[in-house]
């Protein structure tokens, strides 16, 4: 479970990534499947404060944020 000094500095983040190469298998990149419950289960509890999207959704977001700022430019 993230400590209360990961959630005061998730504050300060404006996006972050979680790539899973496997979960409960036997890839050498593997995440035990009862660490990826527990993920789930906090990304859960807190989603009223967590976005979460799909990659190709964030690179959107992020593209179409990156033009509109250099149309104000």
């Amino acid at each position: 479970m993230p400590s209360a000094r990961h959630a005061e500095h998730s504050r300060s983040i404006s996006s972050a990534s979680i790539t899973r190469h496997g979960v409960g298998g036997g890839h050498p990149l593997n995440v035990d499947l009862a660490a990826h419950r527990q993920l789930l289960r906090y990304l859960k509890a807190h989603e009223q404060e967590i976005d979460i999207a799909p990659m190709v959704e964030v690179a959107e977001s992020i593209q179409a944020h990156q033009k509109s700022g250099a149309a104000r430019k």
